[in-house]
C-alpha cells in the first residue's frame, strides 16, 4: 500500500496541472510533399506521377500517422489577381482533384481529413491570398482561426504552385 500513494499523489499533481503531461506526450506533426504534374488539357495522373504520390504517401507512412492531407490544384491557366477563369478551367481543376483524390483513396483507404483546394476559383481562403502581398499576408496570420493552413503549407503551395500542377501537402503525426 505504502508504493501507490506516491504514485496516486504524483497522478493527482499531474492533473491539476494538466500542462505537466502534454508537454512530455504532445505530437510533432512534420510535413511530407510533392508536387504533380499534368498534362495540358488532361486530368488523369501519368503512371510516373501516381508513383510520386505513392512514395509520397509511403515516406508519410513510415515517419508516423497521416493525420490531414492538402492538395492544392491548378488548371492550364495561372489565376488571374483581378477576375474570374472561365468555368472550363474550374471544372479540369476539379476533375484533377478527384484523380488525386482517388489515387490517395487507393494507398491510404481511411484517410478522411483531405482539404482539396482548387486554384481555378477565388471563393476559397487560399484563393483570395495567392496573389497577396506579404502586408497582407502577415495581417490575416496575426488573426487566430482566421486560416485554415499554416504558414509553412503556404509557403510550399506558394513556391511550388503553378498552372499544371498539383501540390500535395500531407501532415504527420511523428511516431
Amino acid at each position: 500500500m505504502k508504493t501507490k500513494i506516491p504514485t496516486l499523489l504524483t497522478i493527482a499533481l499531474l492533473s491539476i496541472n494538466s500542462n505537466a503531461l502534454a508537454v512530455t506526450n504532445a505530437p510533432v506533426r512534420v510535413l511530407e510533399d510533392t508536387v504533380l504534374n499534368f498534362p495540358a488539357g488532361g486530368y488523369s495522373l501519368s503512371e510516373v506521377e501516381a508513383t510520386k504520390l505513392r512514395n509520397a504517401i509511403s515516406d508519410a507512412k513510415a515517419k508516423g500517422k497521416i493525420t490531414k492531407i492538402e492538395l492544392a490544384i491548378w488548371s492550364d491557366k495561372e489565376h488571374p489577381v483581378t477576375g474570374e477563369l472561365p468555368k472550363a478551367d474550374e471544372k479540369l481543376a476539379s476533375e484533377r482533384i478527384e484523380a488525386v483524390k482517388k489515387a490517395i483513396h487507393e494507398d491510404v483507404s481511411k484517410i478522411e481529413r483531405i482539404h482539396a483546394y482548387n486554384m481555378a476559383e477565388n471563393s476559397h481562403w487560399l484563393g483570395r491570398y495567392f496573389h497577396s502581398s506579404k502586408t497582407d499576408l502577415d495581417s490575416a496570420y496575426s488573426k487566430d482561426g482566421s486560416q485554415e493552413l499554416a504558414r509553412a503549407d503556404y509557403s510550399l503551395i506558394k513556391q511550388d504552385g503553378a498552372p499544371s500542377k498539383a501540390v500535395v501537402i500531407i501532415k504527420v503525426r511523428e511516431k
